[in-house]
């Protein structure tokens, strides 16, 4: 193999990242093998997704509940509030879960539950007190968020030759912990499948001095994508780039099959905007965005009730 850029090395079947130690390779026409020394989550998600797209369906970085057989999912950035709001709507509403932060969605509208491990952070101790009350929530106060951030992109390459110790670190992190939904909510309330009903892209705006609603949202398609991109790590996008040069990963199946699963999956959907104010605090965000939903008739008393896809 030969160095391409930045411990990338390459051959005509097979491409070596080897900052995260982890091969892909084309053993036969069709196929796709990811080799990881470590536990490598940059590249476990981002790799599953490669795999979806090859057969038409995607990723979408959203929280998303439903109910009745019908989802209602809300792309958006990390950090934006999805996890408080999808908890308020699961534990005092009815709805069930699909994911806090990823979910499965075909062309034809159809969205998977993809119930990966919620991260919770010290803000989130009034949406979840029971966690925090038996102590499995995280310990650092919200002040120091900023600073373990740093300390972790920081340590993480230092402990990556090291997966025992590496994994250990993410487990006793004491910025955020990671909870499994079913442990929270319960496996009743975590939905298998359902069909897109509504897609509300949620946003915070600088000096917004309310929530602001907006009827239609023309470019869902583009900024889902592109929300869903920006949240896995960007070396792996890059060497996934570098792939379609070598011709492991074909852009039919990729880039170009993103779009069209997205464009099929909204066509005929409810499809709006939400601006938040940067500054309410998450706490207060599920009461304000249900109430706005609720005077737009798209939390409608009729809808409340178990739901019928679990």
């Amino acid at each position: 193999m030969r160095d391409i850029s930045d411990d990338c090395w390459i051959c005509p079947n097979a491409l070596l990242d080897q900052k995260y130690g982890l091969r892909l390779e084309v053993p036969e026409p069709g196929f796709i093998l990811l080799k990881t020394n470590n536990p490598c989550l940059e590249w476990l998600y981002w790799g599953v997704n490669i795999a979806l797209l090859a057969g038409g369906s995607t990723f979408v970085h959203a929280a998303g509940v439903a109910k009745n057989g019908e989802a209602v999912i809300f792309p958006s950035w990390g950090g934006v509030g999805k996890t408080a709001l999808v908890a308020r709507l699961v534990k005092e509403m009815g709805w069930t879960l699909l994911g806090d932060d990823l979910i499965i969605i075909s062309p034809d509208g159809q969205c998977y539950g993809f119930p990966k491990p919620m991260v919770l952070y010290p803000y989130h101790k009034n949406v979840f007190p029971e966690v925090f009350s038996k102590g499995k929530g995280p310990v650092a106060p919200v002040a120091m968020n900023g600073w373990l951030s740093k300390v972790a992109v920081g340590v993480k390459p230092l402990l990556r030759p090291f997966p025992k110790l590496l994994q250990f670190a993410r487990e006793h992190n004491p910025q955020s912990v990671r909870i499994n939904p079913s442990t929270v909510f319960g496996l009743d309330n975590l939905c298998r499948v359902a069909k897109l009903k509504a897609a509300i892209w949620l946003d915070r705006v600088e000096g917004l001095p309310e929530a602001k609603f907006i009827a239609k949202e023309e470019n869902m398609s583009s900024r889902m994508m592109g929300s869903t991109i920006r949240e896995q790590n960007a070396r792996c996008v890059l060497t996934t780039n570098i792939a379609m040069g070598l011709g492991i990963v074909n852009n039919e199946h990729f880039y170009d099959s993103w779009i069209r699963c997205l464009d099929s999956a909204l066509q005929g959907r409810a499809i709006h905007t939400l601006y938040l104010p940067a500054d309410m605090p998450v706490s207060e965000l599920p009461e304000v965005v249900c109430m706005v939903l609720s005077d737009q008739k798209l939390l409608e008393e009729n809808r409340l009730g178990s739901c019928s896809c679990n």
